[in-house]
């Protein structure tokens, strides 16, 4: 899961991404989503049709993380967010995570396909290895190799926009970046994205239209590989291979 933790709902189920192994839908949950209760008994699961493909060939669904989206209304009002070395980008009814069909995908709320990832860099055949990161209707990824992009979320449908509302110009490195949500209630709000080589750098967008960038730093050396800003107090913390960086925001 890109070293993303376990998501957890208001009753303490967790759900987590599983990445390469085998599958009987009973207690071999290779390439799925898994809700587990607080005892870690498994609730339910979500397998991609392929996944037998998706394991022989090194395409783990769970290398990046998952996304619990805020409580909706609509006709799903549940829904988690999923993304991996594979292309597709999988929204899944949390109420019903619909198990594994034997052709196609369509149990699920959406599959969205070839929006994130790069074409060229380090592993281009592989997507995703982050979260996304949800405010205001809005879906945020940062892909391997790719600029960061907005997708809408429609709460009447549940289903996200195919094609990004807004991208920004910078192309992260291997292995993309984990973009995180600073704000005060819902205004005043950053997305924070760092990125991952041998000069990195801490890069600010404007969750309106994220190809406004509002600030990018100078480097500061060589982030730690799944390096998450974490915003608190007015600073930005940075964990580095080496030391901790931490920035100052202006008031």
């Amino acid at each position: 899961m890109g070293a993303a933790g376990p998501a957890a709902d208001q009753n303490g189920n967790m759900f987590v991404a599983v990445g390469n192994g085998s599958w009987d839908g009973m207690t071999n949950f290779g390439q799925s989503v898994v809700k587990l209760d607080p005892s870690l008994h498994v609730l339910d699961f979500f397998t991609p049709f392929d996944g037998p493909a998706l394991n022989n060939g090194d395409h783990d669904l769970g290398s990046g993380g998952v996304l619990l989206v805020p409580d909706q209304g609509g006709s799903f009002p549940r829904e988690l967010i999923v993304c991996g070395k594979a292309e597709p980008i999988y929204v899944v009814n949390r109420d019903n995570l619909g198990h594994k069909n034997a052709s196609d995908d369509s149990q699920i709320i959406q599959v969205v396909h070839n929006a994130i990832g790069g074409t060229s860099g380090i592993q281009s055949a592989d997507h995703c290895f982050t979260t996304a990161a949800y405010f205001q209707e809005k879906l945020y990824f940062v892909g391997n190799n790719d600029v960061i992009k907005a997708f809408s979320l429609d709460p009447a449908s549940g289903k996200m926009s195919t094609a990004p509302v807004s991208q920004g110009s910078f192309v992260f490195s291997f292995p993309g970046a984990q973009p995180v949500i600073s704000a005060n209630g819902t205004s005043n709000a950053i997305v924070w994205a760092v990125d991952f080589n041998g000069a990195s750098s801490l890069h600010a967008f404007d969750p309106n239209d994220v190809s406004h960038e509002i600030y990018r730093s100078t480097s500061f050396g060589q982030a730690a590989k799944w390096a998450v800003p974490t915003v608190i107090n007015g600073k930005v913390y940075i964990g580095t291979k080496t030391k901790l960086v931490v920035f100052g925001l202006k008031p």
